[in-house]
């Protein structure tokens, strides 16, 4: 027989600090406490649809989610080990609940890549589940998720300042990689590694071994330009928004993975030799079906080949790495670079315009013009949809970026006449529009969520 968690004994666990001293004393019964506390009890019955909970209980406090909410930064600091364990196991319930919801139980281990990432390390290959929006829990969360996204916070948060104190981190790392089944840990550790660059070297070169990481990163890093959590800290204290700031401002975030490849190639000639032998396997196994792809794969491997960059001596006994593409090949990679950006802007305007209709938080005064010409830039396409997918996502998200602008910005509209001229037009012509193609997708499939 299963008894609730009282309210009130949840809050003061994950609200009021009532697991600290045990922390310290007994860190394995914290342990324990903290997950009862954080998964919703055994008898709960799963909802269908985009309101699955996938095992986490509902934390009232919990958004809009930062590292210091919750004790999980307090017991990282207080018992590591146990708090890593304490978050590693909470994300693999997760995995597990979000698996079997999508019927994905025993699978083969062919099957099972078709919905991990494989990484090598040392001598055997581990898979961590999930899509690009699990790989980006560390840096928001759809519902139900902010137990998650606050844990997984709080350790990138420790794991930072870990290595500021000059502490090493390997041996965390590998706990990780041999114990976790969540995409989400790739999402941290690239964002540690590209903090501290030099892991890539050590603990963290297996992640440069997987070609879809620098896809899933350079997604996310290019997401930060439009600094959607200011959406949920707009009505909080001035003193939670500067910290939100420092912490979602960190210069690394913005930093491509792929763009460190040059730095890594002549800093290290193991890494040099590690990434020779992952380019000879992508060859291999990786085949694009169009010449444009081709094309694009081909411009994306250039970069791990260290012939194609020259060495120059500058002051500071600093060096200058240049590559020296064909020019047209130069041309290409620049085109292609903008082309991505362009179809990027196109994907996330609709998941802003959602999170803002949901939340009831407006954007800033300072936003509105440059929000209002990304509508128009989608509204009139630099480069033409690849399929009904994309248009359908690119009309809906000039849908949801109009309800923004005549729900909470329609005194901005009146103050700019050419521009809510526009935008009664761009309406009424998505009005004469198949409804189905603004009909929006859901957000991210569900499978290994955490």
């Amino acid at each position: 027989l299963f008894r609730s968690i009282p309210e009130g004994f949840r809050s003061a666990v994950m609200d009021w600090g009532a697991l600290t001293q045990l922390m310290v004393h007994r860190p394995d019964a914290a342990k324990e406490i903290l997950l009862a506390v954080c998964l919703e009890d055994p008898g709960h019955q799963e909802q269908d649809g985009f309101l699955r909970s996938l095992g986490l209980e509902w934390w009232q406090n919990g958004y809009p989610p930062i590292y210091y909410k919750g004790p999980f930064l307090t017991f990282l600091q207080q018992s590591p080990q146990i708090a890593l364990e304490t978050i590693v196991k909470l994300s693999n319930i997760v995995t597990d609940q979000g698996l079997r919801a999508e019927g994905l139980t025993r699978l083969g281990v062919a099957e099972s890549e078709r919905y991990a990432l494989k990484f090598k390390v040392g001598e055997r290959s581990v898979l961590w589940f999930g899509n690009g929006q699990v790989y980006n829990l560390h840096r928001s969360g759809r519902l139900h998720d902010d137990v998650m996204v606050c844990a997984l916070m709080a350790l990138e948060k420790w794991l930072y300042d870990e290595l500021i104190a000059g502490h090493e981190i390997d041996g965390y790392v590998q706990y990780i990689f041999d114990n976790a089944t969540s995409l989400a840990f790739a999402g941290i550790l690239v964002s540690v590694g590209l903090f501290h660059p030099a892991l890539f070297h050590g603990c963290l070169r297996p992640l440069l071994g997987n070609i879809h990481i620098y896809e899933c990163q350079s997604s996310v890093a290019l997401n930060e330009n439009f600094e959607s959590w200011r959406i949920g800290f707009a009505a909080r204290p001035q003193q939670e928004i500067q910290l939100a700031a420092a912490w979602n401002r960190m210069p690394h975030r913005r930093v491509l993975l792929r763009d460190l490849v040059p730095r890594l190639l002549f800093e290290n000639p193991e890494t040099q030799a590690h990434l020779k032998e992952c380019v000879a396997e992508w060859e291999r196994t990786q085949t694009p079906a169009t010449e444009d792809g081709r094309e694009q794969f081909q411009l994306f491997l250039a970069r791990f080949r260290p012939e194609i960059y020259v060495l120059t001596p500058m002051q500071d006994h600093m060096i200058e790495i240049r590559p020296t593409l064909p020019e047209q090949i130069e041309q290409k990679m620049l085109v292609s670079q903008a082309e991505s950006e362009f179809r990027l802007l196109s994907n996330t305007i609709a998941m802003r315009a959602r999170q803002i209709l949901n939340s009831g938080e407006s954007l800033a005064e300072d936003e509105l013009p440059e929000f209002f010409q990304q509508i128009q830039r989608i509204q009139q396409p630099e480069y033409p949809d690849l399929s009904q997918s994309e248009t359908r996502c690119r009309l809906q998200s000039i849908a949801g970026g109009l309800a923004v602008l005549f729900i909470y910005h329609r005194r901005w509209l009146s103050q700019n006449e050419d521009a809510e001229q526009w935008c009664f037009e761009v309406l009424r012509n998505l009005q004469d529009t198949n409804g189905d193609e603004l009909e929006g997708p859901e957000s991210g499939d569900q499978i290994g969520r955490a």
